[in-house]
């Protein structure tokens, strides 16, 4: 089975988004099982970078297949990022099913590891995909 091909990227914001900046704190832990491998050392030695998107009144978002909301223009790793993020899902995903995008808006490629997570603020119950 075919599947259309995932949506253009969202351009490039005109100017930075008009809202302070916020933080949030978190605890980082890692939990290792086995032997680390040296490529893994080094692997795990490289800087991070972490950015936090905070989609608020999800529940209110657009819960029809293929709408979508795209998140501010913000930096990451040196570079001009956008997350689209597809409430009732995108035109290829299943059903109950959300789907997110995240856009490099620069020309360079980049290698990233990209992982979301979806947390009810009443909570501090989360999920990860």
């Amino acid at each position: 089975m075919s599947h259309p091909p995932p949506p253009s990227p969202p351009p490039p914001s005109p100017s930075p988004p008009s809202h302070p900046k916020r933080t949030m704190s978190h605890s980082s832990i890692v939990v290792n099982v086995g032997t680390q491998s040296p490529e893994f050392q080094q692997w795990a030695s490289q800087q991070w970078e972490t950015v936090t998107v905070c989609y608020h009144a999800f529940t209110h978002l657009p819960t029809t297949r293929g709408e979508f909301v795209t998140s501010p223009e913000f930096t990451c790793l040196g570079r001009p990022w956008r997350l689209r993020a597809y409430p009732g899902g995108d035109l290829i995903s299943g059903n109950d099913m959300i789907a997110a995008y995240l856009y490099n808006l620069s020309d360079e490629s980049v290698k990233i590891d990209f992982t979301f997570c979806v947390k009810d603020s009443n909570s501090n119950n989360g999920s990860s995909g």
